[in-house]
């Protein structure tokens, strides 16, 4: 999951922070399909059995992200060496995960399990290569690998195996993932795993726009199949607003805090901190973002008309994630809880159990973007507010 630097240390507040690598941008145009994939899939399987096994998979694909991200903390992708080369050959069995994405829910998960298993090993392989100097960090890759690269088999033996058996198989690797995660945390110690707050930071808020992208390709494709009147025009109104309100909602603060909260984190508490509001808590933020995309797919279709059962429930279902993530954030941060954040996922409800069959599709998502945005707003008021009395408790201790 992740890795220490070639001096043990895990870095300091204050330390000059990097930026994504080039190279870590192309990788992620490979997600940017299998995001795409994941929508489409969903789209197209809306029954309660089809949405979890979609967000199933959909968290298989997020970790082997995560993966990626947690190797490029520790190898130098901004430099000449055969790393760069190997996460170039890992992009083709990435490629062909992505595209294999819609076929694991139709009864055809070969293609899906033999590409996964290939891109886990360039990932973890080159991690572990990397990993192998000291034996601290010998150590600490074991910790994580031990569990994590079993879940890759985990997923090709269900991919080779009939539902219902392959879904819990691949259940089974998720759980092995997170468990390689949490052993990692949980027996640490000594010097923490090398992550630079902002780089961190900045990886997972560009996999953000990433789902944000969707959301507006959702859109745009169902615009270029139709004549540009007035119902259209109102309905991709409607649909950039929410996209708006979750980009405003994640994008006013959630960077700054998180690589804050990284910084200020030393040792193996930054890892632990690094995992838990980026690995673990980014994944509800980026699949409601996701099943945003769905919903707004079919708002786009028909604006004009309200939102049929399956959609509303996945509209709430999406927001429900996204502020799921944001209150687990806030919580492990602050160790404190939003209610502004619980009222307006009951207000989401409400509109969609009493209203939603009678509201035009366009106009619910005016309505959820509206919530989103005054819930933000409570939101803003009340981190200036405790800043505000930071500030004065600060004052009064410097004058005593």
């Amino acid at each position: 999951m992740a890795g220490v630097g070639a001096d043990g240390s895990g870095g300091a507040p204050g330390e000059s922070s990097r930026r994504a690598t080039n190279l870590e941008l192309f990788l992620d145009l490979v997600f940017v399909f299998a995001v795409t994939q994941i929508a489409t899939t969903i789209e197209h399987h809306l029954t309660v059995g089809g949405v979890l096994q979609g967000l199933l998979v959909a968290f298989l694909v997020w970790w082997l992200w995560t993966q990626f991200a947690w190797t490029g903390t520790v190898v130098d992708l901004d430099g000449r060496g055969l790393a760069q080369l190997v996460i170039v050959v890992g992009i083709a069995p990435t490629l062909v995960m992505a595209a294999a994405i819609p076929r694991t829910l139709d009864g055809d998960a070969g293609a899906f399990g033999v590409s996964y298993v290939c891109a886990q090993a360039v990932a973890l392989g080159l991690l572990g290569w990397n990993m192998r100097r000291t034996t601290h960090e010998r150590r600490t890759f074991l910790s994580y690998g031990g569990l994590a690269g079993i879940a890759p088999v985990v997923v090709l033996a269900g991919a080779l195996l009939e539902s219902p058996m392959r879904w819990w198989l691949w259940g089974v690797a998720a759980a092995l993932g997170v468990g390689g995660a949490l052993a990692t945390g949980r027996w640490q110690s000594g010097p923490g795993w090398a992550v630079d707050p902002g780089h961190f930071s900045e990886r997972h808020s560009l996999f953000v726009i990433i789902a944000l992208g969707e959301v507006l390709v959702g859109v745009g494709t169902v615009v270029v199949e139709q004549d540009l009147r007035a119902g259209e025009i109102a309905g991709l109104l409607a649909s950039v607003a929410l996209a708006g309100a979750l980009w405003w909602t994640y994008f006013a603060f959630v960077p700054r805090v998180v690589e804050h909260s990284l910084a200020r984190a030393d040792g193996p508490q930054r890892s632990r901190v690094a995992r838990d509001l980026c690995s673990f808590l980014h994944f509800p933020l980026v699949v409601g973002v996701i099943l945003t995309a769905v919903v707004v797919h079919r708002v786009m279709e028909g604006p004009g008309v309200p939102l049929d059962a399956p959609h509303r429930w996945l509209g709430v279902a999406a927001v429900a994630l996204f502020l799921g993530g944001l209150m687990g954030m806030h919580l492990r941060v602050s160790r404190g809880v939003a209610p502004e954040r619980i009222v307006a996922l009951v207000v989401v409800t409400l509109l969609a159990l009493l209203i939603g069959p009678h509201l035009a599709a366009g106009w619910a998502c005016v309505a959820i973007a509206a919530v989103l945005v005054a819930t933000h707003l409570v939101t803003l008021a009340q981190l200036e507010r405790r800043q505000r009395r930071g500030e004065i408790r600060a004052r009064a201790r410097s004058a005593s």
